[in-house]
C-alpha cells in the first residue's frame, strides 16, 4: 500500500480511475474542494474514515496537510512482468536517488507518452511520499516494473527496440536520434546526479544521448535532462506507430 495526500493528488486519482481502498479526512475547516472530493468518493463507494487532527498530523508526511488523503493499492500500478508490454516508449530509471528528481520523471512520462516505467532495485522507491507528490498525480497513470539487467537483456532480444542511454559523453541529442528508426521502440535510460547510468545499463546501450549546452554549467539536472530528451522522442516519433513490433 502507498499513501497519496491533498486534493490536487486525489482529484487526479479519480481522473485515473486508481481509486483508494480508503480515504482519510478531518472532520472540520475542510475546504469547498475538498468537500466536494470526499462526495465524489462517497458516490464512489469509497471507504471514508474520519479521524483527528491530531491523527492526521501522524499519518501525514507534509507539515500542513490538506486534511485528507487516500490509502492506495502498489499493485494496481505494479506489473511482475515487461515482456508482454508493447509500449513504445520506456522510461528506464537507474541509480535515481532523489525522490524529487524520480518525481518529475515520472510526471514528464506520462506527459510525452512513455507510460510504462522500469526501475532497478539502486532507484529510490517510487511510492516514497515525496517520489508521489512530485508526480503530482501522474503515478496513477504510469505502469512501473522493477527490473533488473537480465529482465532489460531479455527484453532487448523480444523487441524491434533501441535502448538509448542519457549520458554527458555520448553524442549530441539531434544526431544520436537519428540513428533509431520511425519504427522502433525507444527505452531511455536516465541515471542520477551523482553516479549516472551503472556500468551493465551502459553496455547494454545502442546510443548514447548527451544535451548540448553552454559549458558554464558542467551538467544538467537528472529530471531536466530526462524530460528534454522525452520531448524530443515525443516529438520526433509519436507521430508514428504508438507500439513496439
Amino acid at each position: 500500500m502507498f499513501i497519496a495526500e491533498g486534493v490536487r493528488l486525489l482529484e487526479e486519482a479519480i481522473r485515473h480511475q486508481y481509486f483508494p481502498q480508503r480515504v482519510f479526512h478531518i472532520s472540520s475547516n475542510l475546504a469547498e474542494r475538498t468537500l466536494n472530493l470526499l462526495d465524489k468518493f462517497q458516490n464512489l463507494g469509497i471507504s471514508l474514515q474520519e479521524v483527528s487532527s491530531k491523527e492526521m498530523s501522524r499519518l501525514s508526511d507534509t507539515d500542513n496537510n490538506q486534511g485528507i488523503l487516500g490509502l492506495f493499492e502498489i499493485e494496481k500500478v505494479m506489473t511482475k512482468t515487461t515482456y508482454t508490454i508493447n509500449q513504445k516508449f520506456i522510461l528506464l530509471l537507474d541509480n535515481i536517488s532523489d525522490p524529487g528528481n524520480a518525481g518529475t520523471l515520472l510526471r514528464s512520462a506520462l506527459a510525452f507518452g512513455f507510460n510504462f516505467i522500469m526501475v532497478t532495485e539502486n532507484t529510490v522507491d517510487l511510492f516514497n511520499p515525496k517520489v508521489i507528490r512530485s508526480t503530482a498525480g501522474a503515478i496513477f497513470g504510469l505502469k512501473i516494473a522493477k527490473i533488473d539487467t537480465n529482465d532489460i537483456a531479455n527484453f532487448l532480444q523480444n523487441c524491434t527496440c533501441a535502448l538509448a542511454a542519457a549520458d554527458i559523453n555520448g553524442e549530441d541529442i539531434t544526431i544520436a536520434l537519428k540513428q533509431i528508426q520511425p519504427n522502433m521502440g525507444i527505452i531511455l535510460a536516465v541515471g542520477g546526479e551523482s553516479h549516472g547510468l551503472t556500468d551493465d545499463i551502459k553496455k547494454m546501450s545502442n546510443l548514447m544521448i548527451k544535451i548540448e549546452h553552454f559549458t558554464a554549467v558542467e551538467s544538467l539536472n537528472a529530471a531536466v535532462a530526462g524530460s528534454i530528451i522525452m520531448r524530443e522522442i515525443f516529438e520526433r516519433f509519436s507521430k508514428y506507430d504508438t507500439k513496439i513490433s
